[in-house]
This record gives C-alpha cells, structure tokens and sequence, in this order.
C-alpha cells in the first residue's frame, strides 16, 4: 500500500516544489515544536506544471487529512482522538490543557512565523 500512496498516486519519486503555509513540509500543526493546533495547507507544483493540493486540520479531538502530503504521499484520513489533545512542555508537564475555556491569548496562539507563504525545493 505505501509504493501505491507514494509512487503510482503519490509523486514521492518525481521532482517538485512545494508551497504552503510555514513551515511548509509540516504535515500536521501538532507534529511542530511548541505544538500548535488549526490549519496547516500545502500545495505541490510538479515541474510538469500540474498542481497537488493538501490541507490538515488538526483539532482537540478531531485530525482530518486530504491531498498529496508535502513529501509526495497521496492521503485521506480521518481520526478521532480517544483523548484531547494537551499540550506538553519539553519536562513532560502539560503546558495547555486545549478544552475551549482556556485564558485568551494562550490556546492556539500563533507565533510570527506560522502564517504565510514561502516556496521551499525538495
């Protein structure tokens, strides 16, 4: 299933450019170091001129994923979390409990460099 996801749909073995939201190889805002919840989008341009688009949402519960993953992976996936999401700290202890009656300014607060665009090759 993975040759089929990245090499007969996917474009793992072809060259291409990549450009989306910072930092554009994410797959999901929570992967990132401090995690982060919302939105993360993508889009692969193939030197062919075709375009591939991918979005994630990741949620307290809720992670959705659609389209072709920054490093060529085609993907659909939907997953419901047993557990909400908490936010650690690098000591193990949580820093955010992400439940919606959070202090303004903490919960999926966004830092300078997580909106925008820029290209990045790979």
């Amino acid at each position: 299933m993975m040759n089929f996801r990245n090499y007969v749909i996917g474009v793992g073995d072809r060259n291409y450019k990549v450009l989306g939201k910072r930092p554009a190889m994410t797959i999901q805002r929570d992967d990132l170091c401090p995690p982060e919840l919302g939105w993360q989008w993508s889009i692969i341009r193939l030197n062919c001129g075709v375009v591939l688009p991918f979005c994630s949402y990741c949620g307290n519960r809720l992670v959705i994923q659609c389209g072709w993953q920054p490093f060529g992976y085609a993907e659909i996936k939907i997953n419901w979390r047993k557990v909400a999401f908490v936010r650690m700290n690098r000591l193990g202890e949580d820093l955010i409990s992400v439940p919606a009656a959070s202090p303004a300014g903490t919960a999926g607060a966004a830092t300078a460099d997580s909106s925008g665009s820029r290209g990045i090759r790979s």
